[in-house]
């Protein structure tokens, strides 16, 4: 039946200006040309323009970068994609999806199959800056910016079909997925700055019917885009939104966020994430479940001393790997004597570094003995640059956040550790005086207010 079909592409041209139905009904129909044909496919777009022939302009280079044997093609093929990219009509994609979602998977071909990665990843960028552009200058501000929620700097409704203003499609998803492959920092940064950093007015259907789950991958991959980025706040803001869809059942989704979200935390601040409050408790349960072991060495973090998260680390490590989350542990681990030093800060005034070094037991991170452990562990206090954290000779002074060394009663004559932790010590006495006072004068309204008819009366009530 299809044996002596053409393999030029007027007929698909010839349809695309009757109507979208003459369109597709001629291309499920059509075989692309098995070989990549330089000829015939440079030739036909060359006469084509981008805005009129947006869906035919698609197809052809989608045929073109689906046959394309060598970068060598895909570089010939380069000004006509910049030309498409700079000049598609958006209205069309709205119409017919599909032909948007065919011409990213032929992109992405480039790093799949033709193993550029990055070049993938920066078409892809370019395509979806392209996609926000227009889809933003098409805003109905009337109809697509109003009665819209925010999350966190982000607008979604996940409710609406709005084929107005900007919308995650393919090109968004595909676009963060291959960047995470690049390990290229600077694409990570243009990807976050480009491409995350624009808010959605709402999800629509462009990158497919599951809008859940498109809007919890997108968040997911952009907090992974933005720890390839050195932006780890970011990163938790927008794991977080992954918790923003409320499911009838656990979603895998959520369950690889929360690990990462764990791990994150752990990095950043030293403590557990706290999940929103309007997500379900058992919802919250059922995560934390399938996460034991992450939730386990995040409580030895906070809780326990050095030895035991090590031990807590070498018994998960194995799943660390299969999540592709032992990078990120191992960072963590990095930044654990820094948070068990402040630990130690909330308890002691000042230490030795050789009393320091015992309690955090040091010796197990840098694997150093004897007068090695003191000067490894001043030097490892000099480069966490907290000026609340002080190496003064042989002993370390912690300086509450409230105040510092210049403020201190006498520390300029005295300077040295004993001076400043006396001061302080004055400063807790005084403060336990003062408490003791109101103690005393809030038992005696206690009693007075014992004794009056109100009282009295009220309390029977």
């Amino acid at each position: 039946m299809f044996g002596n079909r053409q393999t030029t592409y007027a007929g698909l041209i010839s349809a695309s200006k009757k109507s979208l139905r003459h369109f597709t009904d001629e291309l499920r129909q059509w075989r692309p040309p098995g070989t990549f044909d330089t000829n015939l496919f440079l030739s036909t777009l060359s006469e084509l323009n981008p805005s009129q022939h947006t869906l035919v302009f698609a197809q052809i280079l989608t045929d073109a970068l689906t046959t394309a044997s060598s970068l060598e093609h895909v570089s010939m093929l380069d000004p006509e994609l910049t030309r498409f990219i700079a000049e598609f009509d958006m209205e069309a994609f709205e119409q017919y999806t599909k032909g948007l979602d065919k011409l990213v998977s032929a992109i992405g071909r480039i790093g799949s199959q033709l193993r550029d990665i990055e070049a993938a990843c920066v078409r892809l960028l370019s395509l979806t800056v392209a996609l926000n552009e227009k889809m933003a200058a098409a805003v109905d501000t009337l109809g697509a910016q109003h009665n819209h929620r925010s999350l966190d700097g982000a607008t979604e409704k996940l409710g609406s079909n709005s084929t107005k203003g900007v919308r995650p499609t393919k090109a968004h998803i595909d676009c963060l997925m291959y960047c995470l492959y690049t390990r290229n920092r600077e694409l990570h940064v243009a990807v976050l700055e480009n491409v995350i950093g624009t808010k959605f007015s709402a999800l629509g259907t462009l990158a497919g019917t599951d809008k859940p789950k498109v809007f919890m991958l997108y968040h997911y991959y952009a907090g992974m885009v933005a720890v390839g980025a050195g932006n780890m706040e970011r990163a938790i803001q927008l794991w977080k939104l992954v918790f923003a869809v409320s499911l009838q059942s656990l979603s895998a989704i959520q369950v690889a966020a929360y690990k990462r979200l764990l791990l994150i935390s752990l990095l950043e601040h030293g403590t557990r994430p706290r999940l929103p409050s309007f997500f379900p408790n058992v919802h919250t349960r059922d995560i934390e479940a399938k996460a034991a072991a992450y939730v386990s060495l995040a409580e030895a973090f906070v809780e326990e001393p050095t030895l035991v998260v090590l031990q807590r680390l070498s018994s998960m490590r194995r799943q660390l790997e299969i999540d592709q989350n032992l990078s990120l542990a191992n960072r963590v681990i990095e930044q654990l004597p820094a948070h068990q030093i402040r630990k130690v800060g909330d308890v002691y005034a000042s230490l030795y570094l050789s009393q320091l070094a015992d309690k955090i037991a040091f010796s197990s991170f840098q694997r150093v003995t004897g007068q090695d452990v003191v000067v490894a562990l001043a030097n490892y206090i000099q480069n966490m640059r907290d000026p609340g954290i002080q190496v003064q000779g042989d002993v370390v002074v912690f300086v509450p956040s409230t105040a510092t060394v210049s403020t201190l009663p006498n520390s300029a004559l005295a300077g040295s550790a004993l001076d400043i932790e006396s001061a302080w010590a004055e400063k807790i006495k005084s403060k336990v005086a003062e408490t003791e006072q109101l103690r005393s004068r809030l038992t005696e309204l206690d009693h007075h207010l014992a004794l009056t008819e109100e009282y009295v009366t009220n309390s029977r009530d």
